[in-house]
């Protein structure tokens, strides 16, 4: 029981250092708004940002520089590029490798403690856990820019900068 509460407080984890190490930092830059989608966990921190979740009934009429995240392995609606009728959008997607093979929340395993819903997963995930080297979480950033605006920005630039803080 040790290690699983360990592989899940890790796993949980991931949620408040992405959003502080690599969201915030890309929304300080954009300077616009920023609408998320994803699990609870990482609704939490998000929220804690100014995030507004992303609602697919009634998306955001979005906005040059805004920045629309989402973490994909548990259950998100947002599954496309959301529309941004004018403008540009970049995709960017930061797979957070796991720190160890036991997991709670996996599609490969079958695993998933949250629910019993992974985004694109042919079969239920109804373990508590499971072992499994799959990413702990991704995340698809999408940057909303003016026509032909290109972004200076760069993940590897981003930790860099984050880094030397």
């Amino acid at each position: 029981m040790t290690a699983l509460s360990f592989a899940d407080a890790r796993q949980a984890n991931v949620y408040p250092s992405v959003v502080a190490g690599e969201i915030r930092p890309r929304l300080n830059m954009l300077g616009g708004r920023f609408f998320f989608d994803g699990h609870w966990g990482f609704q939490y921190y998000a929220s804690h940002i100014g995030g507004t979740p992303f609602d697919e009934l009634r998306p955001p009429s979005l906005r040059a520089g805004d920045l629309v995240v989402v973490a994909r392995e548990a259950w998100p609606k947002l599954k496309h590029p959301p529309a941004a009728p004018g403008l540009e959008i970049e995709t960017t997607t930061l797979a957070v490798p796991g720190s160890a093979i036991l997991r709670t929340l996996s599609c490969t395993a079958g695993a998933n403690f949250y629910s019993s819903v992974a985004l694109d997963c042919d079969h239920p995930t109804l373990l508590p856990f499971a072992f499994s080297r799959e990413p702990a979480e991704t995340f698809v950033f999408y940057s909303i820019r003016k026509p032909g605006a290109r972004s200076s920005l760069s993940f590897e630039n981003l930790r860099s900068e984050v880094t030397n803080r």
